[in-house]
Order: structure tokens, then sequence, then C-alpha cells
């Protein structure tokens, strides 16, 4: 799957931590309360791609 503005290390890291794209839908329904995502050992999953993960995986489109 191609994500925009995703590397493939940072969807691997989004991966692991969540398991699947179900849980991670969960966890995009509230931005405020998103856990960390660790991407790499000094930088963590910022505001700017949660939101772009949000609006690939939770717009009205992206449902199926």
């Amino acid at each position: 799957m191609c994500i925009p503005n995703i590397s493939e290390s940072i969807a691997r890291a989004i991966l692991e931590h969540f398991g699947d794209l179900n849980e991670m839908r969960k966890a995009l329904e509230n931005t405020t309360t998103f856990p960390k995502v660790r991407i790499s050992p000094k930088a963590y999953l910022g505001k700017a791609r949660i939101n772009k993960l949000k609006e690939v995986f939770c717009s009205k489109s992206a449902e199926v």
C-alpha cells in the first residue's frame, strides 16, 4: 500500500506499533490521545504525519 508523504520505514513503525490498520484507525479517531509512535531511536510520529494519516484513513472515501 502507498501512503502519500509517508515513507516505508515510517509505515513499518506504524504497523509494528498498532499491528493492523483497524487499530490505527481507532487511535486516529482522537488525535489528542494518539499514542507516541517511535519512528527512529530519537524521533516519534509528529502532528503533521498524524494529521495526514487521519486524512487518508479516516475520511469518508477511505471507509470500505
